[in-house]
């Protein structure tokens, strides 16, 4: 049953204390107060909503349904309904019957973006880099919107790719991320045509969109791709894999690595043309080993993440230490003890790439967890981190 009450000239049903009538009055013909609130005082609308607000709270504790709203308005007054209004409502009127279910879709993939004033990087799943250098008139953009186009480029060049999909964008812009999540912004014009083409885009592959903030020190592969460089390989040093290999044990396999950086005499490359490899992309394949090393570039820990739903066995993952981050409450749920946290990173941690520490590096700060595969268990109580 649908009822609606109306309470005419509402604000004049609360009594004023009377101490305090002479703070409400007006000289006409001697003085006249107000006894109760008064539809002028900037004040009034809360106090009464503080009032309602109450009523529909105990109303709703009750299983009762209840909208209330205050009008200040006179309710004859037409007000036309503006032509983008009437635009979008007519969007909406030509789409109500699509079908597109509510639930998102099953498959996800993950990419990372960056732009530079070379031109953008992008990084999707394991194996994919592409980078796009500016025109002319591109290299003339804000660089927000040099981020923003970074990821609707990515989506443009890789249609099938992001079909059907539960996209997660992984980017170092605070304004990428609360441009997509708020679908738009007020602030400019121009960022807000750049996102209404992203999220159009989006629709039409019939996928949905999440941005998630990575810090600028951890989104590594895109931005050294958007100035045109070399993709980085860190690898930790003999003197920071000791102490976790005596606490843990020797893994059997280094799942990403090279033959560089490889920590164990078997591990998986992503290089076609190494032969030493145990095979190429750890991500194709189930994983079923003993005791397994999983160094992977920060973007790439949720998709190790869900890899590790159908994995079998133990895995040693390394990680940024990242208290907000999304992925961490599901690697808590799948450690078996406390991390160990890495120490001296600007000895111990290199750049194959460079041969130097990452840049930056003294703003790193990378753990160790002792994970099992499978699907995640629930676990109360905080990990105490061990320091090595």
């Amino acid at each position: 049953m649908l009822a609606t009450i109306d309470r005419s000239d509402a604000l004049y049903h609360v009594p004023v204390e009377r101490l305090h009538r002479r703070f409400l009055a007006f000289r006409y013909q001697g003085i006249t107060y107000w006894t109760c609130l008064q539809f002028s005082l900037a004040f009034a609308p809360q106090a009464f909503s503080q009032l309602t607000n109450w009523v529909a709270a105990f109303l709703r504790s009750w299983s009762v349904r209840i909208i209330v709203y205050l009008s200040r308005s006179s309710p004859r007054h037409a007000t036309p309904i503006p032509q983008a209004a009437r635009k979008a409502l007519d969007w909406w009127l030509q789409h109500l019957g699509d079908g597109i279910g509510y639930a998102t879709p099953k498959i996800g993939i993950v990419l990372s973006t960056d732009a530079s004033d070379w031109g953008l990087g992008v990084s999707i799943g394991a194996s994919l880099y592409l980078r796009h250098m500016w025109t002319p008139q591109q290299r003339a953009w804000h660089i927000n919107r040099k981020e923003l186009y970074a990821v609707r480029w990515a989506l443009e060049s890789n249609p099938l790719l992001f079909t059907n999909r539960t996209i997660t964008v992984l980017t170092d812009s605070t304004v990428v991320a609360s441009q997509i999540r708020r679908q738009g912004g007020l602030r400019s014009a121009t960022l807000l045509r750049e996102t209404s083409e992203l999220l159009h885009l989006v629709l039409s592959l019939r996928s949905v969109i999440k941005p998630v903030r990575l810090p600028g020190v951890y989104n590594t592969i895109a931005d050294r791709l958007s100035r045109n460089m070399c993709p980085p390989e860190w690898h930790l040093l003999s003197k920071a894999t000791s102490a976790v290999f005596r606490r843990w044990g020797t893994p059997t396999v280094d799942l990403f690595a090279s033959r560089r950086s490889a920590v164990v005499p078997s591990y998986v490359s992503l290089n076609p043309d190494d032969h030493q490899a145990l095979f190429v992309d750890a991500l194709s394949r189930p994983w079923n080993f003993d005791l397994a090393w999983v160094f992977p570039p920060p973007p790439l820990i949720p998709l190790v993440l869900q890899h590790l739903e159908t994995a079998t066995g133990t895995f040693l993952l390394v990680t940024p230490r990242w208290e907000k981050t999304f992925w961490r409450p599901d690697v808590k749920a799948r450690a078996v003890d406390a991390p160990i946290k890495l120490k001296d990173l600007s000895r111990t941690l290199l750049d194959l790439s460079t041969n130097k520490p990452p840049p930056d590096v003294q703003d790193l700060q990378l753990e160790v967890w002792k994970l099992r595969g499978g699907r995640p268990t629930l676990r109360s109580g905080p990990h105490q981190s061990v320091v090595c």
